[in-house]
């Protein structure tokens, strides 16, 4: 399907994690470890049911690529085959700190955004929400984590502030 080729976020996410390469699915709730040789150590694999995704938010999708400063002038060439589905996939966003593995999903309620936290090992630890801010509907503002906190820089009133919010790990 196009979306695992030109979705906004469903591509496959990479990052280097305690001496391992660690690839997460763009179709799964599945995270593989490999080591420096190319060799699968481990994995990661959570029954996870996908949220749906509203005609709202996939017009607001499709309004990405057509609207967008970096994909309009593509948009002609691909809007034929540019196909929204019906679900998100599992995984957002995939960041590391130094002892854990934080897994970020497209589910979001009033208290923050879902997150997985797994250890070294692959094990999950902890399931939280926490109040992320958004630059747009999909994109939060940056952030990233270290220290058991989360730290993200936000705009507000035309300036920038540094928030942060401990994890409790």
């Amino acid at each position: 399907m196009l979306w695992s080729k030109l979705g906004f976020a469903a591509l496959s996410h990479i990052r280097l994690f305690d001496q391992q390469i660690l690839v997460a699915s763009a179709e799964d709730f599945l995270i593989e470890f490999f080591d420096a040789s190319g060799k699968k150590t481990r994995s990661v694999n959570k029954a996870y049911e996908r949220l749906p995704i509203s005609a709202a938010h996939k017009q607001q999708i499709t309004d990405i690529w057509r609207l967008g400063p970096r994909t309009r002038k593509y948009w002609d060439a691909v809007q034929s085959i540019i196909k929204v589905p019906n679900t998100y996939p599992p995984i957002s966003i995939v960041v590391c700190d130094d002892n854990h593995i934080l897994v970020q999903t497209y589910n979001r309620r009033e208290d923050g955004t879902e997150f997985f936290v797994f250890d070294k090992t692959g094990k999950e630890v902890k399931h939280l929400f926490l109040p992320l801010r958004y630059a747009d509907f999909l994109q939060p503002y940056v952030y990233t984590f270290a220290a058991g906190n989360l730290f993200q820089l936000a705009e507000k009133n035309e300036e920038w502030e540094l928030i942060i919010t401990p994890l409790g790990l």
